[in-house]
């Protein structure tokens, strides 16, 4: 399992950004195992299932540079309970001891295995890192790009040609391509399912530790 810990960045000198990071993290991971909830203050937490979930949630928190980011790989206390603010276990204490680290890093995100030596959870951590540096980096035109791009995409994952998606950014199919170029977005296409790869791979390497990876 993983648990996910978020919390604000320059929380006292800003308006509460939690209702909105609610909003956006629903929409970006409409299946996680308990829900992203408020659970003190300006915190957010999570218990995700998969990969590509973990490495979806971080995607929309890093493009903001507004969260410090927590990622915990380990078992959880059975049975689950209702509410994330309810749920115990390992997972959940290294989450916890992750967005604490995180928040002497650049960009701010950090991955805990259960087993700190954990090698996986260590690689995993550096892709993530990674890939959290080139969104950090992006500037808000190549957002623009790339999610016009990728809100084409259908369910092959296969996208509308580059120029009909200009059209709709009222720009030319040459400055689409060097938006996307200058954002590195075909570079995380190919990045990102290795991320979700690691994370899962970490993921049963906990389960087989603990006896099922849940206790």
């Amino acid at each position: 399992m993983f648990a996910m810990t978020v919390d604000q960045r320059r929380s006292r000198d800003g308006r509460d950004l939690v209702p909105d990071a609610l909003g956006a993290l629903g929409r970006a991971v409409p299946e996680p195992v308990l829900p992203f909830e408020r659970t003190v203050g300006d915190e957010i937490q999570a218990l995700l299932g998969r990969g590509e979930d973990v490495v979806a949630a971080c995607r929309r928190l890093l493009r903001d540079q507004e969260w410090h980011v927590g990622i915990g790989v380990g078992p959880v206390e059975l049975p689950l309970p209702a509410s994330t603010r309810e749920a115990r276990g390992e997972a959940f204490i290294r989450a916890r001891e992750a967005v604490e680290e995180a928040k002497s890093l650049t960009p701010s995100l950090r991955v805990l295995g259960g087993n700190r030596s954990d090698e996986g959870a260590r690689d995993a951590d550096v892709v993530l890192r990674l890939l959290a540096s080139m969104w950090t980096r992006r500037t808000a035109a190549g957002w623009d790009a790339v999610d016009a791009v990728e809100a084409t995409r259908d369910e092959g994952g296969t996208h509308q040609p580059l120029r009909d998606v200009a059209q709709r950014l009222a720009i030319t199919p040459q400055a689409l391509s060097q938006r996307l170029r200058t954002a590195s977005w075909q570079l995380e296409v190919e990045a990102l399912p290795l991320a979700a790869r690691l994370l899962d791979a970490a993921g049963a390497r906990m389960a087989e530790e603990w006896g099922g990876g849940q206790r």
